[in-house]
């Protein structure tokens, strides 16, 4: 899209939109979201719950959930992001029980014309290993591993201004190389620079860090 001046020309263009006596606002992006919760906003004995107590009244309800109730949580997701102005937005399931899969949300946010960042989360330790969450509602590693791969060959569009793009989840350890690292809190930048350096100044990133050795 392209705005131009009013006394330019107006140029050659597959669809012309007039927009006069409106006003136009780029689209938000919501960088969290977890869109298969939108099942369970309003179970009664959640709502004061501190996090531990949330997840493990939530996980055996969570870990009914089929396909048709993803995808119903996925619509129901995009188009309060939509009707909200927001127009991109990155979601992290990390649960996929009863043959759900991260083609379910894909499908849904392609259908209604969300630009999805799709997080193929997952979870590997189950309570019989100490873990939160039924065993039921965890994955083998190599699963994981394979999946992750499949969603990426099937879903990944690299091109600028892709609709689908498949982010993985990482360590913190597996940015070590990169240039330039910017820490976020509560919406404002708090630290930014190389991995070693913010190591060194024993911020919010080295203790995050820290808690993933």
């Amino acid at each position: 899209m392209r705005v131009g001046a009013a006394d330019e020309p107006q140029p050659a263009a597959d669809r012309v939109v007039d927009v006069s006596g409106l006003v136009l606002v780029p689209g938000l992006v919501s960088t969290h979201h977890h869109f298969y919760q939108t099942l369970t906003r309003a179970v009664p004995g959640v709502q004061d719950a501190e996090l531990f107590a949330w997840l493990t009244t939530l996980y055996p309800i969570w870990a009914r959930m089929d396909p048709p109730a993803l995808r119903s949580a996925t619509a129901v997701a995009c188009a309060e992001l939509l009707r909200s102005g927001c127009t991109t937005a990155s979601d992290h399931t990390y649960m996929w029980p009863n043959g759900c899969s991260i083609d379910d949300e894909v499908e849904v946010a392609r259908e209604i014309g969300l630009r999805f960042h799709a997080s193929r989360g997952s979870m590997s330790i189950g309570r019989s290993q100490g873990g939160l969450p039924p065993d039921s509602c965890v994955e083998a590693e190599p699963t994981i591993l394979a999946d992750t791969q499949r969603a990426i060959d099937k879903h990944h569009d690299r091109s600028r201004f892709a609709m689908t793009r498949i982010v993985v989840a990482h360590r913190l350890s597996t940015i070590r190389d990169v240039h330039r690292i910017v820490v976020m809190q509560g919406g404002r930048i708090v630290e930014e620079g190389a991995y070693d350096a913010l190591i060194e100044r024993g911020g919010l990133f080295s203790r995050l860090a820290a808690r993933q050795l």
